[in-house]
């Protein structure tokens, strides 16, 4: 599927696996900013990983009790200093 979106914008569907579930619909999102810094659920910098598309993803969580579910985590991620001081994100 393509999705036609202003230039310099990022598009995305809430995809969790929640109750209730996401509406699912497209966001629109820009400008894209980089990341300070970045921490999982351990502590561990995960900056690397999650600060660019460059084909290296987040991984090492412990298995949830169903196939393809990871057990809880969260990633904790510090804004540059280019992030607005008021207003969304």
């Amino acid at each position: 599927i393509a999705v036609d979106h202003p230039a310099g914008t990022e598009i995305f569907v809430d995809e969790r696996f929640a109750v209730p579930p996401p509406s699912l619909e497209i966001r629109t999102t820009g400008p894209v900013r980089p990341i300070a810094r970045a921490r999982d659920h351990e502590g561990r910098d995960v900056t690397r990983e999650v600060r660019a598309r460059d084909g290296l993803y987040l991984d090492g969580f412990d298995l949830g009790r169903y196939q393809g579910i990871a057990a809880d985590h969260h990633v904790e991620v510090a804004l540059g200093p280019e992030a607005p001081r008021s207003g969304p994100l």
